[in-house]
């Protein structure tokens, strides 16, 4: 079991472990600690959401699954986000290299994701954040009883470390993260085209939100 301080101190650990497990890190959490992974991912320069798949409508009361891929071809890290129990079939999909499980979550999805014939569980560990009191949490599978997580600093006091790009807070809402991301993506594009050399054209970005 491994405990740690906050959500920075969890994504440390996934960008840490990269090299060791197929350049490829999975954090299965509910949907709030979800979102708070993939807003401190987005932190760091270089780290791109590549999809996000989130139900805003509650209609969806599992577990997600989010992945943070290096691909050593190039200087980018990508960052998936999807639903992780299929209810068509009543199972959680497989996932590839090393997998952290978040101690509240459903204990079918390990057993789902070890009995997968195409993607078998490999490497494996369960975690906690902070001091968590899951004996108090809601029925929903909602984890996050204590006060949520913020960052006490904003980005820009960690100017010194480059992989900070931008400022965000932990607890932002659904329309700030879209426009964070969209902001995100029209920056990345316009580099791309002034690089090569390209009329700018915006490209279409969905969200499934």
């Amino acid at each position: 079991m491994l405990n740690f301080e906050n959500i920075e101190d969890l994504v440390s650990h996934m960008f840490a472990n990269l090299d060791n497990e197929n350049n490829l890190v999975s954090v299965i959490a509910n949907k709030q600690m979800t979102i708070d992974i993939m807003v401190e991912l987005l932190n760091y320069k270089n780290v791109i959401l590549n999809s996000c798949d989130i139900d805003d409508n509650n209609d969806y009361s599992r577990e997600y699954r989010i992945s943070l891929y290096d691909n050593v071809d190039s200087d980018y890290w990508y960052v998936n986000v999807e639903k992780d129990y299929l209810a068509d079939t009543g199972y959680y999909l497989g996932a590839d290299g090393h997998v952290l499980f978040h101690e509240n979550v459903n204990s079918k999805a390990m057993i789902d994701m070890q009995n997968n014939e195409h993607m078998p569980l490999e490497t494996y560990d369960w975690f906690t954040v902070g001091e968590e009191n899951l004996e108090n949490a809601d029925k929903d599978g909602d984890d996050r009883n204590g006060e949520e997580t913020e960052l006490d600093e904003e980005t820009d006091n960690k100017s010194t470390d480059s992989r900070y790009s931008i400022t965000v807070k932990v607890g932002l809402d659904t329309n700030e993260a879209e426009k964070m991301i969209r902001d995100m993506r029209k920056n990345f594009q316009k580099e791309l085209s002034d690089m090569f050399g390209i009329p700018y054209r915006p490209l279409p970005l969905r969200f499934f939100w």
